[in-house]
C-alpha cells in the first residue's frame, strides 16, 4: 500500500437529539492501543454523565487490527456500525467513540445501529484527513568527494535525509517514499557509475 488515511486533528460532533436522547462523536488519530486507552480514558473523564461510550478503532497498515465496544448496547447496535464507518472511508490509526446520554425512551436495535452508525458517519464527513505516504528506511554510505553527487540526486527527488553521520565516510539515513525506490537508486547508480546504491533497513 502507497499510503493511507488518517485524521490530520482531533475532532468532534453533537447530533440533534433522538427520541430524547443525546449523541456526541469524537475522533482522534491513534498511534497504537497505548493512545486509544489514552484517549477513551479522557473522554470518560471528562463526560461521566453518558450512560454509555461506544467506540471502535483500526490500527496499522500492512497487517490492520480493529476493535470495537458496544458499552452495554445490545450486541452489535453501536460498536459495529461506528466500525463500518471507519472501513468504509478506509481510515487507519484512527479512534471513534459516540457518546450517549439516554433521553427516557428506548430506540430499539434498528434505531440504535442507525443513531450510532449515523453518528461516526456525520463526524467522520467533517473530521480532517491527511494521506501518509508509505516509506522505507535507508541507509546511504558514500565518500566525502561524492557529497555534491549525492544532494543533487536527493535534490532532484525532493527527498531530505532524516540524519546523518560524518566520519571516517558520511552515511546519510533516508526514509524514501515507496513509489520512488527505484527512481533513488536508479539515479544513483547513474550518477556515480554505478558505486552508489541503498542500505535498505525496512519501514520507516
Amino acid at each position: 500500500m502507497a499510503s493511507h488515511l488518517t485524521l490530520s486533528a482531533p475532532a468532534d460532533l453533537e447530533l440533534p437529539k433522538i427520541k430524547g436522547s443525546r449523541f456526541w462523536a469524537f475522533a482522534s488519530p491513534v498511534a497504537d492501543e497505548a493512545a486509544v486507552a489514552a484517549f477513551l480514558d479522557a473522554l470518560r473523564e471528562a463526560h461521566r454523565g453518558a450512560g454509555h461510550h461506544c467506540y471502535a478503532w483500526t490500527l496499522g497498515v500492512a497487517e490492520p487490527r480493529t476493535r470495537s465496544s458496544d458499552d452495554g448496547e445490545p450486541s452489535g447496535t453501536a460498536g459495529r456500525p461506528i466500525l463500518r464507518e471507519l472501513e468504509a472511508r478506509d481510515l487507519r490509526d484512527t479512534c471513534v467513540a459516540v457518546l450517549r446520554w439516554f433521553g427516557g425512551t428506548k430506540l430499539g436495535t434498528g434505531g440504535l445501529v442507525r443513531a450510532y452508525g449515523g453518528a461516526a458517519r456525520a463526524l467522520l464527513a467533517e473530521a480532517p484527513t491527511r494521506e501518509v505516504v508509505a516509506t522505507r528506511a535507508a541507509r546511504l554510505r558514500f565518500d566525502y568527494p561524492d557529497t555534491g553527487l549525492v544532494e543533487g540526486v536527493l535534490r532532484e527527488l525532493g527527498l531530505e535525509p532524516v540524519s546523518a553521520d560524518y566520519e571516517a565516510r558520511v552515511s546519510l539515513s533516508l526514509a524514501v517514499p515507496d513509489e520512488q525506490l527505484d527512481a533513488l537508486e536508479r539515479a544513483l547508480r547513474d550518477a556515480s557509475g554505478g558505486r552508489l546504491g541503498l542500505e535498505l533497513k525496512g519501514d520507516a
